[in-house]
């Protein structure tokens, strides 16, 4: 029997940039994860966009979490030896000139992520997209980053390491003892549920209020399309490689399966139609749930009457953005004492 300090539940993206942060502390620490149960991470766009564009608005802690995201995947590419993030600008197209005239509106406030220019419709070039309207503008601080591969990349990392059990977890409340978690025949000081959506109940933590959201995506092929930006609206267009796009996506919270629907894939195909004037051809469908939760922050800190039990949850469509910067904010909670943010606090909801 061996002593560990933490236990992950989960190696989605918030699992596996919990276990990037540990790491790099020197934590002693195992995961538990089955590949599909980190499904909806592995199809996740990655996209990281500092705005609000319904409110125009900085997104919650932008200012915090963007530095720490880029500090995070620079050190985790270069251990990885692999590139995970890019810097592309999202190209934001205006349906109406309400929106031009908000955004121009907002461009003091907002000047460290927009471009500071409007452009009319007769200065759009980039071939293969209907021309907007009423104009275009880009944010300059935005990009992606491959999720699929940096989850697929720290797992292979886990397994050589011999710090991954690949199998469904399920809590049990008999294995704690003295301030311990038994698991697997070793012992772990903290256990730390990054489970996403799949609450694997009974759970310690079933008081948070969870609201997943089904989300579908779909991979095409346009050869004829000419597009290095992240086209945004309504749905997104993210330029993957070769001539290949990602477009997405949908919002669904009653029928929570990871199954493509009919419905939902020709919804999105209809609205490529609307932007695009060459051809295209759908290459592969996905389907995932995002862990959002009823008031739209994440799920961070120690249970209340169980100390070594722990919850690093509900990034929702944010993971990407937020989860490196919160990731040391967990790691201080635990090991130096100190706050996390009191928005993120999990028991706001007892």
């Amino acid at each position: 029997m061996r002593k560990y300090q933490v236990l992950i539940i989960g190696q989605g993206i918030a699992g596996s940039v919990l276990a990037h942060t540990f790491r790099k502390k020197n934590i002693a620490f195992q995961v538990v994860d089955t590949p599909e149960l980190s499904a909806s991470s592995r199809v996740a766009a990655g996209i990281w966009n500092p705005i609000v564009f319904k409110r125009m608005t900085k997104s919650w802690m932008a200012d915090e979490a963007i530095p720490a995201m880029h500090d995070f995947f620079a050190e985790a590419e270069n251990f990885l030896g692999t590139s995970l993030l890019r810097r592309i600008k999202i190209l934001k197209f205006f349906t109406e000139k309400q929106e031009a005239d908000l955004w121009q509106k907002k461009q003091g406030d907002l000047k460290n992520y927009l471009d500071n220019h409007i452009y009319l419709k007769d200065q759009f070039s980039l071939t293969g997209l209907i021309p907007p309207d009423y104009g275009f503008a880009f944010v300059e601080e935005s990009g992606n980053v491959n999720t699929e591969k940096f989850i697929q990349k720290t797992r292979d990392w886990l397994i050589a390491q011999n710090s991954l059990y690949e199998k469904k977890f399920a809590f049990d409340s008999t294995c704690l003892h003295e301030g311990l978690y038994f698991f697997e025949g070793n012992m772990f000081e903290k256990t730390i549920f990054c489970e996403g959506w799949r609450f694997s109940l009974p759970s310690p933590f079933e008081a948070v209020q969870l609201k997943p959201a089904k989300g579908e995506l779909l991979h095409f092929h346009a050869p004829q399309l000419t597009l290095n930006h992240i086209l945004n609206k309504g749905i997104f267009i993210l330029p993957n490689d070769q001539e290949n796009y990602i477009c997405g996506a949908t919002y669904d919270w009653n029928e929570l399966d990871e199954n493509i629907t009919s419905a939902k894939q020709t919804q999105l195909e209809s609205q490529l139609k609307k932007l695009l004037n060459v051809p295209f051809s759908v290459k592969k469908r996905i389907a995932g749930i995002r862990p959002s939760v009823i008031d739209r922050r994440p799920v961070i800190g120690i249970h209340h009457t169980h100390p070594e039990l722990g919850i690093f949850n509900g990034f929702g469509t944010k993971a990407i953005l937020l989860s490196p910067f919160f990731s040391l904010e967990m790691y201080s909670h635990l090991f130096e004492n100190k706050p996390i943010h009191p928005e993120t606090n999990w028991k706001r909801f007892l």
